[in-house]
């Protein structure tokens, strides 16, 4: 529900409006009834999402009630080791959970709100 940037500028060879790149996922409101237990698949399309990718190569996934993931995509482009639940990325998580929140407000984002 979010109107969209042009890359017009970006690809003339100008700056970018902006260095982040923000992603929303929001669940549908009428359950799937596909499933008969309660999967992986089903909480991940149940939940609300956030993520921004920075211009450094990080990616930042912030989930209501799921997993939340951190990836270097310099290091892993595959996203293969989410080192969010590692400890020793509590500023690069803080940094970029800031962005999603200014973000979020220039958006008036009320879907999840990232605290």
């Amino acid at each position: 529900g979010f109107t969209g940037q042009t890359l017009i500028p970006m690809m003339q060879g100008n700056n970018a409006l902006e260095d982040h790149v923000f992603i929303e996922w929001n669940p549908s409101s009428q359950p799937s009834g596909k499933f008969n237990v309660k999967s992986e698949v089903e909480r991940a399309l149940s939940s609300y999402i956030r993520t921004v990718l920075s211009p450094e190569g990080w990616k930042l996934c912030l989930s209501d009630n799921d997993k939340n993931q951190l990836f270097n995509l310099n290091k892993d482009p595959w996203e293969t080791t989410n080192l969010f639940y590692l400890g020793q990325y509590e500023d690069i998580i803080g940094k970029l959970t800031i962005k999603i929140q200014q973000w979020q407000e220039k958006v008036n984002d009320t879907g999840f709100i990232i605290s």
